[in-house]
């Protein structure tokens, strides 16, 4: 033998190699190989090869041999293995008993411990001396297998107990496990001795009385109407749930029958625990697990959602490939779909039936399979009230494929399920019905009448009985006196119909929830357990799917929370129980009608611990606000609108407001109007409030898309503006403290002076005095004075003047705060407050005296402000001209020789007019002729055609004159495309539509760009 034929590539060579052993000389080379070793023939002939050359120099192997055989699964193994250790035992004692109690303690395999312990307890048993020295160790290891949670190695630990009659050991066991060894070893305390009977009564006496005791009452099981966080936890079940179910098959096995049994009779939010039973079921390999992943699945249905139910049916159904899980698999997925039966048709339910059933599919079921998955989908149609048309129709084509196999049974389920289509309408299942043969098309169709019974005699109805109807919202709030149990108004039997199967049940449960909650008697006191349950209960209807049982919960809960006696208790429980961000998600639904909505919004009110019809100060504390961010993240339509306003609506009642800037900046993104014109009033309200900080949405915005980041900056910074305005206050100069004596004439440079202006351009006038002066004193008066002017009465030419004094003034003050943010309030008045064709003109009669850079810069931020507010829209609608006529002016007096950042911002305002009011209202309100610069450029870009032939092949003529070469080609692109066409109105080519679309690209850029050769 040699250490390279025991390492060999082929299991064969190392069997042979094993086989040839003869002694343990190179004992360490052998406990390598062993180590090592992982096929089970090999792993055979190594542990026949330990129990043949057994010497003290093998005892480094022992905990392989432990490992490796005697734990092993396989049964010859296993045998082999306890005969290598028996080998062991007799020529190292000590060492075979220490590697047994290490392997009850650390063995990673399930069978391992209980092994060791049944070995110990047999064949190698512990000696004297052992137990003398490590009797603690051993009661140690005994204690850990007495606790486990399989009933195998229990036993297994009480017989090793009785064996080593240790009471080391004995004191260390569990309490159960103590009356086990007792039992055992006949130490059972004999039953007390029965009471003796004295002497006989005298003749004559009254019989003597004799009380039979009743047993005791059976104690209610502590998870039967439970909370299920908590009666998974009693079975060392928590989350996270996706690695509850993992390890060795019989541990998956016993947890997941410990779900089955647990989830069925408890209440609370399963949604985590649906989605790993879920997955746990599609992935497990074992039979016996799977059959209990199986009955897990149909158990955690009842507390399940929408997501979790359909992750279980999409689970179950490849399990019903396996004949002998079909039928558990199966009534499963009825117990799913009576709680939900639309699941049927929802979109992954599709997918994983076409997968399971279409012909064609890699995992198509077999034959039987596939009659029980369309028996399950027959009695799905016919108790689902909702059945999208794409839906049914995928449906409709599986079903006819299998409506003429071979497979009786398969053929008549499939039949049963079109059938039950057949009832929706016939558009959604009609190509289906084309692909059957008429035979098979009449068996399907024909419906059979069911039979009516004999008709009964006719007998009076007895009357109805009143009943109380309840009013809600009420019209006014009931005043209650004392406090009333929580169990007395929700009673276990009431709450356990909220988890009823039946839709109807549920319903009159909920009505009959809301009688009691918004009946008379005394408040709640929000400390019971009960008063949590019931909101527990309540919370899955609230985000029920079915709209007809989310009004009711939401109404239920609102008035269970009005009921409590104390508001922030109210706020609290809301929080805890999870209500308030079911109440939110309730809210921006999208597809929730108004009445539904409405119920909501009372429900979230609740949670903000305002009742309903009472004067209760409503308060949003931060985990109202969280919920709202969460619902708004992902919101959209009716619904974002419907949460938005009535968040600015009560936006004084909330206290901190940050964790919504993240959500409100993205709805200020969102493409529709209403969503974000809502957003932008809610932010506004937030800010007035002082509820929403700057920085917490400046922050927002900076994790933002950078798409459109520009716009929604803008629309901050007007609300911060109109938040916190500019005040100008006048400040008087103060006397001097000091004595005329001691007031040597030190000019008080601390007081602004104050600067009286009747008109602005008195203001004005003043500012640009004390530019010239160097006094900025005065220029912070002068400043303040202008700002204080209402700008919607300046002029053109006042436009003008406060462009002018705004900018010089801004370059001068540069390092005084108060001064620049006044003449900012002037520059930001006269470019959005004053009439914006007077602001316009104004900015254009400045760029035509062709200004330095910075100024040049500062008037086309101030033009960009102007044409982008929707003021300059009304203003051309409404014929306002003047900035039309300082177009033409500009396009009259500069040269289109060279490139002009006045002219660029003349041929913006012409265009944005153009795709307002059309060419012929630019032509008449400019007051400019048909031949000028600005009527050829505003017909060239409304493609009309030209008033006038203008001829352009020599140089020297220029008819265009003012207009940029560009337009003059366009216009001759133009010219010859409606000649060739022969219309006067044709619309031109592909060039010229291009050519149109670099001009208003170009135009779009208030920037200096050279002329485009022709």
């Amino acid at each position: 033998m040699s250490a390279e034929a025991l390492a060999a590539s082929k299991w064969q060579d190392r069997r042979e190699a094993w086989e040839s052993i003869t002694n343990a000389a190179d004992a360490e080379t052998l406990t390598t190989h062993l180590a090592k070793e992982t096929n089970g023939a090999v792993l055979d002939a190594a542990l026949d090869a330990v129990a043949r050359v057994a010497a003290p120099e093998l005892a480094p192997a022992l905990p392989y041999v432990v490992q490796k055989g005697l734990a092993n699964a396989r049964g010859a193994t296993q045998r082999r293995g306890l005969r290598a250790v028996v080998a062991l035992q007799q020529v190292a004692p000590s060492e075979t008993t220490d590697a047994l109690v290490d392997g009850i303690t650390t063995s990673k395999n399930a069978r391992g411990p209980s092994a060791c312990a049944k070995a110990l307890t047999t064949e190698c048993a512990p000696s004297t001396a052992w137990l003398s020295s490590h009797s603690d160790r051993l009661a140690t290891a005994v204690a850990k297998l007495a606790s486990a949670a399989n009933g195998d190695a229990r036993k297994a630990a009480v017989d090793l107990a009785v064996a080593v009659d240790d009471p080391v050991v004995f004191q260390k066991l569990p309490e159960n496990a103590k009356k086990a060894v007792a039992k055992l070893r006949g130490n059972t305390p004999p039953p007390p001795p029965p009471p003796e009977a004295g002497p006989p009564p005298p003749p004559g006496s009254p019989p003597k009385r004799v009380t039979i005791k009743a047993p005791p009452r059976k104690a209610p099981s502590p998870e039967k109407g439970d909370d299920l966080l908590a009666a998974l936890a009693r079975r060392n079940i928590t989350p996270p749930f996706d690695a509850a179910f993992q390890g060795k098959w019989d541990a998956r096995r016993e947890k997941l029958e410990a779900v089955a049994s647990v989830a069925r009779a408890c209440s609370g939010d399963g949604e985590a625990l649906a989605l790993a039973v879920a997955a746990a079921c599609e992935a497990e390999p074992h039979a016996a697990v799977a059959k209990a992943a199986i009955s897990a699945c149909a158990s955690v249905a009842g507390v399940a959602g929408v997501v979790g139910r359909r992750a279980l049916v999409v689970a179950l159904l490849p399990r019903l490939r396996d004949a002998k899980l079909a039928s558990q698999a199966s009534q499963a997925l009825n117990d799913v779909s009576t709680i939900q039966p639309e699941v049927v048709f929802d979109d992954a339910t599709v997918r994983a039936a076409t997968d399971a059933l279409a012909a064609g599919a890699k995992r198509r079921l077999p034959p039987q399979g596939r009659a029980c998955g369309f028996r399950w989908a027959s009695s799905a149609f016919a108790a689902s009230s909702k059945a999208p048309p794409l839906s049914t129709k995928a449906w409709a084509a599986l079903c006819a494929a299998d409506c003429s196999d071979a497979h009786g049974p398969l053929r008549a389920a499939a039949r049963d399920a079109l059938s039950a289509l057949c009832q929706r309408p016939r558009a959604d299942v009609k190509s289906a019905l084309q692909m059957l043969d008429a035979k098979t098309r009449a068996k399907v169709l024909e419906r059979k009448e069911p039979q009516k019974p004999a008709a009964a005699p006719k007998r009076k109805p007895p009357p109805p009985k009143p009943q109380e109807v309840v009013v809600w919202p009420p019209p006014h709030i009931t005043e209650r006196t004392g406090t009333i149990a929580a169990c007395d108004l929700a009673p276990t039997s009431l709450r356990a119909t909220l988890r009823a199967p039946s839709e109807q049940r549920r319903a009159k449960a909920l009505a009959e929830l809301l009688k009691r909650a918004a009946g008379p008697g005394g408040g709640l006191d929000a400390r019971e357990a009960d008063a949590d349950r019931v909101l527990r209960e309540l919370r899955p209807l609230v985000g029920d799917a079915r709209a007809s049982l989310r009004a009711p919960a939401c109404d239920c809960a609102a008035a269970w929370l009005d009921r409590v006696r104390n508001r922030d208790d109210a706020r609290k429980l809301a929080a805890k129980t999870g209500l308030v961000v079911e109440a939110a998600a309730a809210v921006v639904d999208a597809g929730a009608l108004t009445a539904y909505r409405a119920a909501a919004l009372r429900l979230l009110q609740s949670c903000c611990g305002k009742r309903c019809a009472s004067d209760d100060a409503l308060v949003i504390d931060e985990n109202g606000a969280k919920a709202m961010a969460k619902a708004l993240q992902n919101a959209s339509g009716a619904g974002a609108v419907a949460l938005l306003t009535w968040l600015a609506k009560h936006a004084d009642a909330c206290d901190i407001g940050d964790a919504l800037a993240s959500p409100l900046i993205t709805r200020l993104y969102d493409k529709a109007r209403a969503p974000k014109d809502a957003a932008l009033e809610c932010v506004t309200a937030l800010v007035q409030k002082g509820a929403l900080d700057r920085s917490a949405l400046e922050t927002a915005l900076d994790a933002a898309p950078i798409v459109g980041r520009r716009v929604v900056a803008q629309l901050l910074e007007g609300v911060f503006r109109e938040a916190s305005p500019i005040k100008v206050v006048k400040r008087v100069p103060q006397a001097s403290p000091l004595p005329a004596a001691f007031d040597f004439g030190v000019a008080d440079d601390a007081s602004t002076p104050v600067v009286e202006a009747a008109s602005p351009t008195e203001a004005f006038a003043a500012i640009e005095a004390a530019i010239d002066n160097g006094d900025r004193p005065a220029l912070r008066a002068a400043a303040a004075a202008a700002a204080a002017f209402d700008a919607s009465t300046f002029t053109r030419d006042t436009c003008g003047g406060a462009m002018r004094a705004a900018i010089a003034g801004a370059r001068f003050a540069e390092r005084d705060a108060a001064a620049r943010a006044s003449l900012d309030e002037v520059a930001r008045k006269t470019a959005l407050e004053a009439p914006r064709s007077s602001a316009i003109a104004a900015a254009l009669d400045l760029l035509r005296g062709a200004p330095d850079r910075v100024v040049a810069n500062h008037l086309a931020r101030l033009l960009t402000l102007g044409l982008r507010d929707p003021a300059w829209g009304r203003a051309l609608d409404a014929r306002k001209g003047d900035a039309l006529v300082a177009c033409a002016e500009v396009f009259d007096s500069v040269s289109a020789e060279a490139p002009s950042l006045a002219l660029d911002a003349a041929k913006t305002v012409a265009a944005s007019a153009v795709d307002r009011i059309g060419s012929d209202a630019v032509i008449a309100l400019s007051g400019a002729a048909e031949d000028s610069p600005l009527a050829c450029l505003v017909r060239a870009l409304a493609g009309a055609p030209p008033l006038m032939n203008v001829e352009t092949s020599s140089p020297e003529q220029k008819p265009l004159a003012g207009v940029s070469d560009d337009v003059a080609a366009l216009r001759r692109r133009a010219a010859a495309a409606r000649a060739s066409l022969g219309s006067a109105r044709s619309v031109p080519d592909s060039a010229g539509k291009d050519r149109i679309a670099a001009l208003r690209t170009r135009l779009a850029v208030a920037a200096r760009t050279p002329a485009v050769a022709e």
